[in-house]
């Protein structure tokens, strides 16, 4: 018994081999990544959150459960007519590790939203890095403030809100 007559089908035994072919010639194609872009993708990684360091100490973090901690107590203190010392931001991974700044894209930028500029400012020096700033206590109160990492117009990352208390100055 002959299952297939080649003379007697509309298909000639080219083109079975064909449909056979070309399907395996697509999933052979179809490498998901390449270690460049393996490694592209390592090197620009997504934060998951951000800790905020003044000097050597951290004062304060955003988990990856978007809840903060605070060095001391549930806010950062700061004096009314004063600038704080520098702080950097420093974004965190999916795996708790430190995102060096040179792994962003060279685009990004640290933008802020201030919820009540009433009691707080932020300052920004150019001889500063671009991941770096002072607050500046304005007058006694409180607000928060939260950081957005931009790139290509958008935001990529936006914290949660942190907490800042400025106390009234009493010298």
């Amino acid at each position: 018994m002959k299952l297939f007559n080649c003379n007697n089908s509309p298909f000639s035994l080219l083109t079975i081999l064909f449909l056979l072919v070309t399907p395996l010639l697509f999933l052979g194609a179809c490498d998901v990544t390449s270690s460049e872009e393996d490694d592209e993708y390592e090197e620009h990684s997504d934060p998951w959150g951000l800790a905020l360091i003044q000097g050597e100490n951290e004062i304060a973090r955003q988990h990856q459960d978007r809840s903060i901690s605070y060095k001391e107590g549930d806010h950062i203190e700061l004096l009314a007519g004063e600038d704080s010392p520098l702080i950097t931001v420093q974004f965190i991974d999916q795996d708790g590790d430190f995102i060096e700044p040179d792994h962003l894209d060279e685009d990004s930028a640290l933008n802020w939203d201030i919820v009540d500029k009433e009691f707080l400012d932020i300052d920004q020096n150019p001889e500063d890095n671009k991941w770096s700033f002072h607050f500046v206590g304005l007058s006694e109160g409180e607000t928060t403030v939260t950081f957005d990492l931009l790139h290509g117009g958008h935001s990529d990352f936006t914290s949660s809100p942190f907490t800042v208390h400025v106390h009234e100055n009493s010298q």
